[in-house]
């Protein structure tokens, strides 16, 4: 967090990062940092970064299968596994199907209450 950067957004279409991104943006004065929104949009691009190089990596009967876990700034509700699958579909790789299935609720953080709000799933990607 001391060091400021360049933060690379994704290059893959998700409506809901973009809506969260705004969101987070219209609220900075109330995150615990400003560059919160950025960060957001770089963390997609690091997963986008693990796509491509599964995409790589996979046999054409293969699949791609991550855990993710939810998020929450300012009551804005980050919805990690749904914009992961809108930007799979949108790369270009040919990741045609793409499921989600919720495993669990995560606790918020004690400053958010503490209660299980923050779905944990599972992503299956396939060819």
């Amino acid at each position: 967090m001391q060091i400021r950067r360049y933060y690379e957004g994704p290059k893959g279409k998700s409506e809901k990062l973009s809506s969260i991104v705004d969101a987070l943006g219209s609220r900075r004065e109330t995150l615990w940092d400003s560059t919160i929104p950025e960060m957001i949009g770089a963390y997609f691009r690091d997963l986008e970064l693990v796509l491509e190089q599964s995409h790589r990596l996979l046999a054409s009967t293969g699949r791609v299968m991550m855990v993710v876990g939810d998020s929450r700034y300012a009551n804005v509700r980050i919805e990690v596994a749904a914009i992961l699958a809108e930007l799979a579909k949108s790369m270009g790789l040919g990741f045609s199907h793409v499921t989600t299935r919720e495993v669990r609720q995560m606790r918020a953080s004690a400053q958010q209450g503490g209660s299980f709000q923050l779905a944990e799933s599972i992503v299956e990607i396939t060819l």
